[in-house]
């Protein structure tokens, strides 16, 4: 028997709701559940459920709720060579 695990990255925080993210691909998945959490219409109002409370992608945006998650991809300014120094820089990262 296999056992598979998935490790998602998550591209945008969510103030106030440290255990959801959005991805790469604008899903939104729940790092407590680890599950995907889905699209929710009410009446013309689209939106989530975060802990059993709707927003509505609307409030998230003019709340400024969603912030983009700053990373490390510039590779001119990680030239490390030794996995011992690669090891030290992810830990000082971290």
């Amino acid at each position: 028997m296999k056992d598979y695990s998935f490790i998602y990255i998550r591209r945008w925080n969510i103030v106030g709701f440290e255990d959801y993210g959005f991805l790469e691909d604008k899903r939104l998945f729940n790092y407590k559940t680890n599950r995907f959490s889905k699209k929710v219409v009410i009446g013309y109002s689209v939106g989530f459920n975060l802990n059993g409370k709707f927003y509505t992608l609307k409030t998230m945006k003019e709340n400024n709720m969603v912030v983009k998650v700053n990373r490390l991809s510039d590779n001119s300014t990680f030239k490390k060579t030794k996995v011992l120094d690669l090891y030290n820089y992810l830990s000082k990262v971290v």
